[in-house]
């Protein structure tokens, strides 16, 4: 006779044949020893034990780990099983000696579970992602403290994690990563109205408010899906023969949304693990301008909810030739002009959450002047609850400004003609970034998009 041992997992029967027992053999016992099942045995008059120990890896996901991340030691992107016993693993200090949760790269990493009889020991892949809590041309308040990862310098100093900036002025930062340097020029001052909270931090995807994003789980043969389980919760799905869609809406903005998608449970009450993340940051919202303005005075009257606005330059030319940039870091300024200056650009300055930094000509005006130092333009900076509301130019002369129907990128802007002497022009626009110039003046807006964006991930199982 043969021998043949049989297990259940998810009502499916799994058999295996024993083939140190063959006709010869007699079973005299079995034994389930905490894990381990032994089978005794007489074959030619002898009495022989066979030991049977069963792992299975049900996944084993690389693990990506970011700054200060407290989960490096829990076990979530793996999963193994047996039929015979529970099994529980740790994160192993002495076989991961090498790795550096300081310094970013790709590692080993070894988990043990330890049996009754033996040590099970299973590698994963280990990512430790590199970190700088700033971006390129941001603005921090003095104090701000230094996070990173890796290698940095400060004006040419080695930093130190924790490394406070307190003092106001320009900074030149490099940041090494694995033999790669990357330079950075950031600006400290007394006061700032925000701060870039999420802006460094990383994600898979950068998405807009109001994007939908689908995930799609494809099953290797149709079987009736009763339930999806995401972060731990029933999520809503649809299904198409063997084709499963999670739906992702992205409602709020300026926010960084993990989803972990846990496993299927079937009509059957049968069980399929999936355990995948989707880490998606959704962008800021750009600001909503109102444009008014007469002879004199421009006014930009901003709805900034998220908190988009950087910054607005001052950029100087002699002809086409760039000679100086100011930064007004948002506080109210005079313009001045020499004999050197025969243009200037009023730029704003903005971000949408990720390390980007955009710029787009608020206001430009062609000058000649043959005096050394003269006023041209005043600029104010309105502020409510923390957020900035308006910006107001002022021209020391007249704006001479003459409007008529205009097209540009595809956009269409109506101008209303003058009526009582004045001119009031209402202009309400979102998203994507557009310049136009009529006259000496740049008027900039923002056109708006409706819906979102789709995007897809496909998992096979």
């Amino acid at each position: 006779e043969n021998l043949y041992y049989s297990v259940f997992d998810n009502k499916i029967l799994y058999t295996y044949k024993i083939t140190e027992f063959d006709e010869r053999s007699e079973i005299l016992n079995i034994y389930n020893n905490e894990g381990v099942v032994e089978i005794y045995y007489k074959s030619n008059m002898d009495i022989h034990c066979i030991m049977l120990t069963e792992y299975h890896i049900v996944y084993n996901n690389e693990k990506v780990i970011t700054y200060k991340d407290n989960s490096y030691l829990d076990t979530s992107h793996f999963k193994v099983d047996s039929f015979f016993e529970e099994l529980k693993f740790t994160y192993n200090q002495t076989l991961n000696e090498s790795i550096n949760l300081n310094i970013s790269g790709e590692y080993d990493a070894y988990y043990v579970a330890d049996t009754s009889h033996e040590d099970i020991i299973i590698k994963t892949k280990y990512k430790v992602l590199t970190h700088l809590n700033i971006v390129n041309e941001g603005i921090y308040k003095k104090g701000y403290q230094l996070e990173f990862l890796d290698k940095l310098y400060v004006n040419n100093e080695k930093a130190y994690p924790g490394q406070l900036l307190d003092k106001p002025g320009e900074y030149s930062i490099k940041h090494e990563t694995k033999g790669k340097i990357n330079e950075f020029k950031i600006y400290v001052v007394d006061d700032y109205y925000k701060e870039f909270d999420i802006n460094y931090k990383y994600s898979e995807l950068m998405l807009n408010k109001g994007s939908i994003y689908n995930v799609e789980i494809h099953l290797s043969e149709y079987k009736k899906v009763k339930e999806v389980i995401v972060n731990n919760n029933v999520y809503p799905f649809i299904q198409n023969d063997k084709k499963i869609t999670l739906q992702l809406n992205l409602d709020e903005s300026n926010i960084i949304k993990d989803y972990n998608i846990d496993y299927l449970v079937f009509e059957d009450d049968s069980v399929c693990n999936i355990n995948e993340k989707v880490n998606i940051k959704v962008l800021k919202q750009k600001p909503i301008i109102d444009i008014y303005y007469d002879e004199r005075i421009i006014d930009y009257q901003i709805k900034d909810i998220d908190k988009t606005i950087n910054d607005v330059l001052i950029k100087y030319y002699n002809n086409h030739e760039l000679i100086k940039v100011e930064k007004t870091y948002l506080k109210n300024q005079t313009v001045f002009i020499d004999h050197n200056c025969t243009k200037i650009e009023i730029i704003l300055q903005y971000e949408d959450g990720t390390s980007n930094i955009y710029e787009e000509v608020l206001y430009l005006v062609e000058v000649n002047t043959k005096s050394k130092k003269e006023e041209l333009l005043f600029i104010d900076f309105l502020f409510n609850d923390e957020s900035i509301n308006g910006i107001k130019i002022e021209n020391k002369d007249s704006l001479n400004l003459d409007f008529n129907t205009t097209s540009i990128n595809n956009i269409e802007l109506e101008l209303f003609p003058k009526k009582n002497n004045s001119l009031k022009v209402i202009l309400i626009c979102v998203l994507s970034t557009v310049v136009i110039i009529l006259s000496s003046v740049g008027i900039f807006l923002y056109k708006k998009i409706r819906g979102g964006n789709k995007n897809e991930k496909s998992i096979n199982y």
